[in-house]
């Protein structure tokens, strides 16, 4: 039976500079990070290897290294993750990522200010 299969990590918890202050990109402030990957899938009775799923350490790794960048805008980060992701996984169909940045500098009590980013491959 064919199939979509959704590989997700929720919930990353990862310091980063990101922002368009000076200060925000000065010190590592809290982000949360939500991605998703979908890819076709077979449901069958033997266990899945591997190689017929993503691997979301892999995704992991990714996310990481592109949050571990100095930048700007969440944009920015948002795009490169999903690049970096597409050249990775070629079985991809699509992506799904979010990230939020835990207490913005706002004139206001705000939880988070986010990025979602959705693609098809």
């Amino acid at each position: 039976m064919e199939a979509i299969r959704t590989i997700s990590l929720n919930g990353l918890e990862i310091q980063a500079r990101i922002g368009v202050y000076d200060y925000e990109r000065e010190e590592e402030r809290t982000f949360l990070v939500d991605a998703s990957l979908e890819m076709p899938a077979v449901v069958k009775m033997e266990a899945v290897e591997l190689n017929e799923t993503l691997n979301y350490e892999t995704l992991l790794t990714i996310i990481q290294k592109e949050m571990g960048e100095v930048e700007f805008l969440l944009e920015t980060v948002a795009n490169r993750i999903v690049l970096a992701a597409e050249a990775v996984f070629p079985k991809a169909t699509r992506m799904s990522i979010h990230i939020q940045k835990k207490n913005p500098p706002l004139k206001a009590k705000v939880d988070s200010s986010s990025v979602k980013l959705s693609v098809i491959f």
